[in-house]
């Protein structure tokens, strides 16, 4: 099967290959795309070896997130051109060029692992970093109809089990993300309803991938003791909502202790904003506005987030200008169409 799946990437590559001479703008520099061939066609150890190297080389410094992103589903995970440019919401064309701006980028740069543990140890963090944005981008479309995009999640899950198991020992945060990953992904059939989005407490959590959560609390049962790190307790909190048997369940005040942690590694707005919501669940409406407070964030979330407390907290004039206001800012078609029937609700009364 491994041999089948190896063929299949280069009979791929190699008929982008032809493409790419009938269309100047898929013209891309040779060596890259013959040495990512050999690599992904080879066997034995070699392959182990080099192929790390390209999952590295994709990360490399003077790329772009996106651009690595994009590189690395297509020389590493043997995604075609045409794929990611839909993953993306990018036409083919527009794709194509951003790949071969950022294999220019590469032209010289070296098949290499860092042999200094600390830069290894950046570039590492680098490629998680990139499947990280490529499965955000999957479950928090930007613009767009789609609720979500699970086939980009997907491919990012795909790619940390590649480096997973390329790296030659175990990095926590590595295996952190899988888990945090696993755990998101296993909800993707419950999101949904009737082609709407579907909101955490609400979700029929027998829909839920058992088998997906299972491996992710496997993979975090060795790590409880580990020092505080970003994606560790990101994924901690995850498994809090994994294993509670309902939304009523769930042990919120944890949760709130776990944000309260991550806030010391990972000081962010995003973290605020969902610790705002922790505090919410566990303590009422009000503590959780007020943690609200110290949130300063672009686009429709925070608005979203306000409103939603104002209206639990019984503040409804001043829920529905939350609602307006993110209505207003925010790029997704199923979201907003979400945000509009909440503001309908709203203003039927109860």
């Amino acid at each position: 099967m491994l041999t089948a799946a190896r063929r299949r990437i280069v009979d791929r590559l190699r008929s982008e290959s032809v493409l790419a001479r009938r269309m100047p703008l898929l013209e891309v520099e040779a060596s890259l795309t013959e040495e990512a061939t050999r690599v992904m066609a080879g066997s034995g150890e070699l392959v182990t070896d080099e192929r790390l190297r390209l999952v590295l080389l994709c990360a490399h410094p003077s790329l772009s997130a996106e651009a690595s992103a994009a590189l690395t589903l297509r020389l590493v995970l043997g995604v075609s051109t045409e794929d990611i440019a839909r993953l993306f919401l990018q036409t083919t064309s527009t794709m194509a060029a951003r790949l071969t701006r950022a294999r220019k980028r590469l032209t010289g740069a070296r098949f290499e692992v860092p042999a200094d543990p600390s830069a290894l140890a950046a570039r590492v963090s680098a490629v998680a970093d990139v499947a990280y944005l490529a499965f955000t981008a999957g479950y928090a479309p930007g613009s767009g109809p789609d609720v979500v995009r699970t086939g980009l999640a997907g491919e990012a899950i795909r790619l940390v089990r590649v480096l997973r198991s390329l790296l030659p020992q175990p990095v926590i945060e590595v295996d952190a993300l899988l888990a945090l990953m696993l755990l998101q992904h296993s909800r993707r059939d419950a999101r949904v309803a009737a082609g709407g989005l579907v909101l955490l407490p609400d979700q029929d959590r027998t829909r839920w991938r058992r088998d997906e959560i299972a491996e992710a609390l496997g993979l975090l049962e060795p790590l409880t003791l580990a020092p505080p790190a970003p994606h560790l307790l990101q994924a901690l909190i995850a498994a809090e909502h994994a294993i509670a048997p309902s939304a009523a369940d769930t042990a919120w005040h944890r949760i709130v202790e776990r944000y309260d942690e991550l806030l010391s590694v990972l000081d962010t707005p995003v973290v605020r904003l969902n610790r705002a919501v922790a505090v919410a669940e566990a303590l009422g409406p009000e503590a959780g506005l007020a943690a609200l407070a110290s949130v300063a964030s672009a686009g429709h979330r925070l608005p979203a987030t306000r409103a939603e407390l104002l209206a639990r907290a019984g503040r409804v004039d001043e829920a529905r200008e939350s609602f307006a206001a993110a209505i207003a800012l925010c790029g997704n078609a199923a979201e907003r169409a979400h945000l509009e029937r909440r503001l309908t609700e709203l203003n039927a009364g109860p």
